[in-house]
């Protein structure tokens, strides 16, 4: 359960922040909500489609996985099988939160993710610097999730405009999954998640349409209608083995700039002795 702990320079004047790659956090997160700006790097990794939240609004949201609290793109051992990792997972364990009784946002963290210590010893990076000041990382952090939140904001409001075109049908899956046995078929159907009614944005009026663009709607139309097929690379990623050792994000990121910076040294030495 989520427990939100507002930083505070007298409270936490010792503490660190600790590094991780572990987005165990987030294993039964089957939908995640992302931000206009992400579309680009979402639609190369999962569907986008739309769903409401605990207050019955409707969000822009990644689909994770085919079942509830299932998230495919989190390993056995904690990695993120995916190449982007969504802006909510990348900044925790901190959040910006409204004050109690006050239109304030203060920056929170997540308490139950013992990320945040008071350990001399730790490797993490301070929060606060000694003159009880926010540290430079912690100064990183506010200005990103200030950034954050004016996407939301923009995010917010192309998805309402959507909504009030009245553009949204349901998107009933019906998934064949096979058993661990790989012999008796499982027929799943999932609901409760929302797409574009094509044939309806398709009639759309001009005044409508006007205010789809105005309001940056028409960036999540299609940025949707776009990823609708990676629909079969999460039915790829159910079928991988969840006690596979998977490489962290950064691991990856490491590893692929050492095979370019040997690709290019390779390429250099055939080209000088192509020269001889």
């Amino acid at each position: 359960m989520s427990e939100l702990t507002i930083l505070d320079s007298k409270v936490h004047k010792d503490y660190k922040v600790e590094p991780t790659n572990d987005f165990s956090f987030a294993r039964k997160d089957n939908l995640c909500s992302i931000l206009i700006a992400e579309i680009p790097n979402i639609l190369e990794e999962a569907p986008i489609v739309f769903a409401k939240d605990e207050n019955s609004v409707f969000q822009l949201c990644s689909l994770q996985g085919l079942d509830q609290n299932q998230n495919y793109f989190v390993s056995e051992n904690g990695t993120w099988k995916g190449t982007y990792i969504p802006t909510k997972y990348r900044s925790y364990p901190f959040q910006m939160a409204f004050e109690t009784n006050s239109q304030k946002k203060v920056l929170c963290f997540e308490k139950t993710s013992n990320l945040v210590v008071k350990n001399p010893s730790s490797k993490g990076k301070p929060l606060f610097n000694e003159n009880s000041e926010p540290s430079d990382h912690t100064k990183q952090i506010l200005k990103f999730l200030n950034s954050v939140d004016q996407n939301q904001t923009a995010t917010a409001e192309a998805v309402k405009a959507i909504v009030e075109a009245d553009l949204l049908q349901d998107l009933q899956l019906k998934i064949k999954n096979v058993t661990k046995d790989e012999k008796t078929p499982e027929e799943k159907v999932i609901t409760g998640i929302k797409r574009i009614n094509i044939s309806k944005f398709e009639s759309t009026n001009t005044k409508t349409l006007k205010n789809l663009k105005d309001s940056g709607a028409l960036i999540v139309i299609f940025g949707h209608l776009f990823s609708i097929n990676k629909l079969q690379k999460l039915a790829v990623l159910l079928k991988k083995d969840t006690s596979e050792n998977y490489v962290s994000h950064k691991d990856r990121a490491v590893a692929k700039r050492a095979e370019e910076t040997k690709l290019q040294t390779d390429n250099l030495v055939q080209n000088l002795l192509l020269d001889d």
